[in-house]
């Protein structure tokens, strides 16, 4: 909790980056779900996170459909999206697990609801998405190298010739790719950190 909080403020070694799972902005789909804190505690500990590191990227885990989701609680889900504004999201349609609690519970979603919940709260994090990686354009960001980009074209911005792309995440864990002569030394055959302009 705090301690981690705190981390980030006092050691340069760790990346602008957490992944902070939720699951739903509805209080009372977080007690039906078992789980053991509040919207309100998760926005307070969001809020902390950005005192203390402002340019730290978020990202969690949302569920739709649980049995009994009412349009309310959707909606609530919705609204702490757009409360915490996350740089990333992993978005999950609700399915019955044998032996698990929840597979008992009657109010079952009907697929269809389900599908169209999840292409809405989908399209609100996408916007989100797009605009902080557009942010981000005309920076110069620290890359940790991670190897050969599977996305391998003809040549760099720069010049006409044949470049390698190289494949690698920013600090706050956003995926670059980039040629080796875009403002970065040779990368070797290990791991590296280069400075990188992105385009």
């Amino acid at each position: 909790g705090s301690d981690l909080i705190q981390a980030y403020e006092t050691n340069d070694k760790l990346c602008r980056h957490i992944h902070l799972p939720v699951q739903y902005g509805s209080n009372r789909m977080l007690k039906r779900m078992n789980r053991k804190y509040t919207r309100e505690l998760y926005l307070d500990k969001v809020a902390k996170l950005r005192d203390t590191c402002p340019d730290i990227a978020i990202t969690s885990d949302m569920i739709v459909g649980f049995p009994g989701e009412s349009p309310h609680d959707f909606e609530e889900t919705l609204d702490l999206m757009r409360k915490v504004e996350f740089d990333g999201l992993f978005a999950f349609m609700y399915s019955d697990r044998p032996n698990a609690p929840a597979a008992t519970f009657k109010n079952k979603i009907p697929p269809e609801v389900k599908i169209k919940r999840l292409q809405i709260l989908l399209e609100i994090q996408g916007n989100f998405t797009i605009r902080k990686n557009k942010a981000m354009i005309g920076s110069v960001q620290p890359v940790l190298a991670e190897g050969f980009s599977k996305k391998q074209s003809g040549g760099s911005l720069d010049s006409g010739r044949h470049a390698i792309q190289w494949t690698g995440r920013t600090s706050t864990n956003k995926i670059v790719n980039f040629f080796q002569n875009d403002n970065a030394e040779s990368c070797g055959d290990i791991f590296a950190v280069k400075s990188v302009r992105i385009r």
